[in-house]
């Protein structure tokens, strides 16, 4: 018995001298490395970087520059371009504006307004006393809201039923005529104006009830600021 308490006794301080023990595995330590560069180096860097940033900015300007040289320079000859436009439209109206005025001038104390039925041809339909095709092309000109005369109120006028048919019929033939006399002549207001009234006197309208419709027409045409007759009705381009 007293020999089995000593065997059992040395294997227990077998045991705890091995759990105490030093473990056989340590920690290894890695390598680091650390890079460093000389003032001299770190000096030669930065100036790099700031030549660098200088070329970039100073690119940048110069593109800019020429950017806005350019612009200017189409610019300027757009405006050029425009202005020259401008001046053409302008004496064109001017001229015209005159014919108007001076037709005008002549015929508003023979005319009686007999306005009842007339107004925009989108509204009221029927006739322009001033023929629309004398004024398609003029890039103002527009047929729709343009002086009209309802076909009811021709009627009236001329105690025929249906007369603007009739009406039509005379454009035709007095500016074909007038086209025939005159080959190489540019149409005025004047003239448009004179067979404009007569078309409508060979069909029964009273002149100067006829005169009133084709001054009212007139001083629509300088409202909408129209600025050439660009044809001759039925007979091609003026």
């Amino acid at each position: 018995m007293k020999f089995f308490t000593q065997i059992l006794l040395l294997i227990l301080s077998w045991f705890a001298n091995l759990v105490s023990a030093t473990p056989v595995f340590t920690k290894v330590a890695m390598p680091t490395y650390a890079y460093t560069f000389s003032e001299t180096d770190r000096a030669i860097q930065d100036q790099e970087i700031k030549i660098r940033t200088i070329y970039f900015a100073r690119s940048r300007v110069s593109e800019k520059l020429a950017y806005q040289r350019g612009f200017l320079r189409e610019s300027y000859a757009l405006e050029r371009i425009a202005r020259a436009g401008n001046v053409r439209v302008v004496q064109g109206a001017g001229s015209f504006v005159n014919q108007i005025d001076n037709t005008l001038a002549r015929l508003t104390n023979k005319a009686k307004f007999e306005l009842l039925n007339t107004g925009e041809y989108k509204i009221v339909g029927g006739h322009h006393p001033m023929a629309k095709k004398a004024f398609e092309g003029d890039l103002v000109y527009d047929y729709k809201k343009a002086f009209s005369v309802k076909p009811s109120e021709l009627d009236k006028a001329a105690g025929i039923t249906n007369v603007h048919p009739s009406i039509t019929g005379q454009q035709n033939s007095l500016y074909t005529s007038w086209k025939n006399a005159n080959p190489n002549t540019k149409i005025t207001v004047d003239v448009m104006a004179d067979i404009e009234i007569q078309a409508m006197k060979n069909v029964g309208i009273p002149e100067d009830v006829a005169t009133g419709w084709v001054v009212k027409s007139l001083e629509d045409l300088k409202a909408q600021g129209v600025t050439e007759i660009k044809n001759i009705p039925w007979n091609g381009t003026n």
